[in-house]
């Protein structure tokens, strides 16, 4: 996430707690103020649902890659071992049982590991007699499933990180227009209390970072080699 967006958060809180300990009969203000808080509290409600959908995606990924894992290691490599070995099959159809590579494309590699989990049903009794487990094929069943459902939490959570960084995003410069309105009302407003003219200036003040305009000179005025 862009600190610039959490650092708007941060100035807004300021504003609101500000504007909440110094409240106006001015129209505007009080308008302004209101609409700040209602943003202010957005902003907590999407940086909360952002970092759960990046945590959960990171989760879920690394469901997906141990479930991977198990597809390739316990049936998808044995089958093609025993379909190899076993000379009772057509050599044509022990060749479908090749296990397909990995690091491509996901969908056509699932796809691939269901057609052979399908043809491995058709030959069980041969598979079983030559070491599967008796339950392998509703295990394998199991792990394509547990797999799907990884991926479509990876994929809602990640829909939820998408939307929620880019309403953040709109969020932010809302936070900071709504400021720019309480600046000219508050300056017009403490126009004769400096105190309070400086009590405010603080609190709408972030440490925004600064470019180091002295070396940008610098390097303008260096002659061209």
């Amino acid at each position: 996430m862009d600190d610039r967006i959490r650092l708007k958060q941060h100035v807004g809180k300021s504003v609101r707690d500000f504007t909440n300990q110094h409240p106006s009969e001015i129209e505007g203000h009080a308008a302004t103020a209101t609409q700040l808080s209602t943003v202010v509290d957005r902003m907590d409600q999407l940086f909360s649902l952002f970092e759960t959908g990046q945590r959960e995606v990171r989760a879920a990924t690394r469901e997906k890659d141990r479930l991977l894992d198990v597809i390739r290691r316990e049936f998808l490599l044995p089958l093609a071992a025993i379909a190899r070995g076993n000379s009772t099959l057509d050599p044509g159809l022990a060749r479908r049982f090749r296990a397909p590579k990995p690091g491509g494309d996901q969908s056509a590699y699932l796809g691939a590991a269901r057609a052979i989990r399908a043809l491995g049903e058709e030959h069980k009794t041969l598979f079983i007699r030559d070491g599967m487990p008796a339950s392998f094929v509703e295990d394998f069943e199991q792990a394509l499933d547990a797999y799907d459902a990884a991926a479509a939490v990876a994929n809602t959570n990640r829909q939820l990180h998408v939307q929620s960084r880019a309403e953040l995003r709109v969020q932010g410069q809302g936070v900071m227009t709504l400021i720019r309105r309480l600046d000219g009302i508050n300056r017009t407003r403490y126009r004769k209390d400096p105190h309070l003219y400086q009590a405010w200036l603080a609190a709408r003040n972030v440490a925004w970072p600064v470019v180091n305009q002295t070396r940008l000179e610098g390097n303008k005025q260096q002659p061209a080699a």
